[in-house]
């Protein structure tokens, strides 16, 4: 499965990307001070979104250093604690792989995660649970 989404360690290049994040688009310098005032309460919200996706998608977990993917049947075994989090590095961030829509779904920096997708029918499926995580989705050609 993992060889249908990754070569390597790299996305498939036929995908695209959308960004979910707690802002409503980048932040710019001017505003970069905003990222230190992100506390847990706000951090949870992506917790809350996987476990809504977890409730209607069957997820799998990717490692990408062993190049494997596996069902994840508890949701709560990978998400970490806030304290683990703020102190995890990058070969640590969740990826998850929803099959069903054909998506990654992959952590990433400065609470953004990254939503690589084939068929822009799945950014709209994901979209009203993204909101409703409290969370704001976006691409960089909106950006521009």
């Amino acid at each position: 499965m993992i060889d249908r989404y990754f070569i390597a360690h790299e996305v498939r290049n036929d995908f695209e990307k959308e960004f979910v994040s707690l802002f409503d688009g980048w932040l710019g310098e001017q505003n970069l001070y905003r990222l230190d005032e992100v506390r847990e309460q706000e951090w949870q919200k992506f917790n809350t979104l996987l476990r809504m996706l977890a409730g209607k998608y069957e997820i799998f977990a990717v490692n990408l250093g062993d190049r494997s993917c596996c069902k994840v049947t508890d949701v709560e075994s990978i998400i970490p604690t806030y304290e683990e989090d703020m102190n995890r590095g990058s070969d640590q961030f969740i990826r998850i792989i929803i099959s069903e829509l054909d998506v990654i779904f992959m952590e990433d920096w400065d609470y953004t995660w990254i939503l690589w997708y084939r068929e822009r029918e799945a950014v709209h499926a994901l979209a009203p649970m993204i909101a409703n995580a409290g969370l704001f989705h976006f691409s960089d050609w909106e950006q521009s």
